[in-house]
Formats: C-alpha cells, structure tokens, sequence
C-alpha cells in the first residue's frame, strides 16, 4: 500500500463513534476552538490523512473531489462526494442530479463496481424497486 494510504477497520470506527458519543457538548466545543488556526490539521497535513478518501457515517466511501473538475458541482459542504455516485457520472460523462440516486445491487455499499451499481431518477424509483424486490423480484429485472 502506498505510504500513508491505508484502511480503517470495523473496530476501529467502532471505536472512534463511540469516542464521539461519550463527548459532551463542552468537550467538542473545546476541541473545535483547539483546532481554529491549527494548519497541521487539514488534509495532507494530518497524520490521518489517507489521500482524499474517507467514510461518512453509514459507511460509504468518499472522495475529495479537486477545484475545477467537472463533478464538482456533486460536492458536499466539505468538498467530498460519494464514491459510488462519482463513478456511475464518470460512466455516464455528466455529473448527477441530486434527485438522482445510485443503487448498489448485491447491497454492499463499499462496492463500487460499476456492473454493481444502477442509477434511479428519483427516490420514488428506487423505493418502488425495492417493495418490488421484497414482493419477489429478482436483481437486474423491472
């Protein structure tokens, strides 16, 4: 693996989250007025940087996507979008909609193969293909 580059854990994301849920709102405001000004903190500059690349919440992968690409405007607020987003719109060459929404077809959302993943319109889309799919459907058929 490339220096710097590597893979959190289950356990330690567990670990971390529960770290995170133990603070109290005191202790996060303290370290968040720690942190103003600190420019070893950002990105490459942090020990835990791993190249752009990182986990929201639930588990999806995410990547920083630089100034000026063409998917930029698929940023979030922190300048990352959703790995399995971004490969389906540089499959299509065009960024997606918001309404827009990436379905991972075997449901492991850390695969992001492209023969994994199927694009809906909207969300009603994607909701009506899963009560189809628990009525009995079968993956790829609609």
């Amino acid at each position: 693996m490339p220096t710097g580059v590597y893979e959190r854990t289950d356990k330690y994301r567990e670990r971390m989250s529960e770290a995170k849920s133990n603070q109290s709102e005191e202790t996060r405001k303290a370290i968040g007025k720690a942190m103003i000004g600190n420019t070893n903190s950002k990105r490459e500059k942090n020990g835990n940087w791993i190249g752009g690349f990182t986990y929201d919440t639930n588990g999806y992968i995410k990547f920083l996507v630089p100034e000026g690409c063409k998917f930029s405007c698929m940023k979030d607020n922190h300048g990352y979008v959703l790995m399995h987003r971004l490969i389906v719109a540089e499959n299509l060459q065009r960024p997606l909609t918001k309404r827009e929404v990436v379905h991972h077809i075997n449901g492991d959302i850390t695969d992001n193969r492209i023969e994994n993943l199927r694009l809906f319109g909207n969300d009603g889309k994607h909701r009506a293909y899963h009560r189809w799919e628990l009525k009995g459907g079968q993956y790829g058929k609609i």
